[in-house]
C-alpha cells in the first residue's frame, strides 16, 4: 500500500500566515484601486465628490496607518513619509468629521440598527 498523499505542499502550513496577508494586502489594493477609479467617474450631488475624495483618502491613508510597520520595513516608504501621510489623515479626519452623521444616515440604516445615538 502506497503512503497517503499529503492534500497540501510540504511547507505550505509554515508560508500560510504569509499568503493569508499577502492575500489580504491584495483585497485591500484591489478595494482602494476600484475607489479611486470610481471616485474619477462622474458624481452627481454638490460637494458628494469632494466627501467621495476625503473618504477615499482616508481609507488608503487608514490602511498605510495600520500596516506603516510593513511599508517602512519593505523600504516601500521612508519613515518621514510614514509621518507625513498620518498628519495628513488626521487632517482628513478634520475635514470628514463634521459630514459623518450625513454620511452615515445617507446609508439609510436606523440608528437602532447601528446601535447609535448618532442623529437623534
Amino acid at each position: 500500500m502506497s503512503p497517503p498523499i499529503s492534500p497540501l505542499p510540504k511547507g505550505f502550513a509554515e508560508l500560510s500566515a504569509d499568503l493569508a496577508e499577502a492575500i489580504v494586502a491584495h483585497c485591500q489594493l484591489i478595494l482602494v484601486s476600484k475607489f479611486i477609479e470610481k471616485r474619477q467617474q462622474d458624481i452627481p450631488g454638490k460637494g458628494v465628490r469632494r466627501q467621495l475624495e476625503i473618504l477615499c483618502n482616508v481609507c488608503a491613508l487608514n490602511l498605510l496607518h495600520k500596516h506603516l510597520g510593513d511599508f517602512i520595513s519593505t523600504g516601500s516608504i521612508m519613515p518621514k513619509q510614514g509621518a507625513l501621510a498620518n498628519e495628513q489623515l488626521i487632517l482628513l479626519y478634520s475635514q470628514f468629521r463634521p459630514n459623518v452623521v450625513a454620511l452615515v444616515d445617507a446609508f439609510n440604516y436606523t440608528d437602532h440598527y447601528l446601535g447609535s445615538v448618532l442623529g437623534r
